[in-house]
């Protein structure tokens, strides 16, 4: 499969971790709150700072669900895979993104 894809089973992961920086439920999560737990990957900022680039598509300073789970992926992609961040959004991700907004 496309590395770049995200599993069912990553998503249930990932939603674990988003429930615990938007304990209110509203469905969007700030720089702020995701801050501290991007940090825990033991990435540098400035990769950080790309991913959440990559990640916030409306450039809002927020991600929603799905935008929240393309950012876990690139951390976890980086850090367990060692896969070189992308310049731009992998199209299976940005697909994730455009699907789950098709929805809303």
């Amino acid at each position: 499969g496309d590395k770049w894809a995200i599993g069912k089973e990553q998503i249930d992961l990932y939603e674990t971790s988003r429930k615990m920086v938007d304990p209110n439920g509203t469905g969007l999560v700030d720089g702020a709150a995701a801050f501290p737990l991007f940090v825990k990957s033991g990435l540098e900022k400035s990769e950080l700072a790309l991913i959440w680039q990559l990640s916030d598509t409306h450039q809002r300073g927020s991600l929603n669900r799905a935008q929240f789970h393309v950012a876990m992926h690139l951390i976890m992609l980086r850090c367990k895979q060692n896969l070189p961040l992308p310049q731009v959004l992998p199209p299976p991700l940005a697909a994730h993104i455009i699907n789950f907004e098709k929805f809303q």
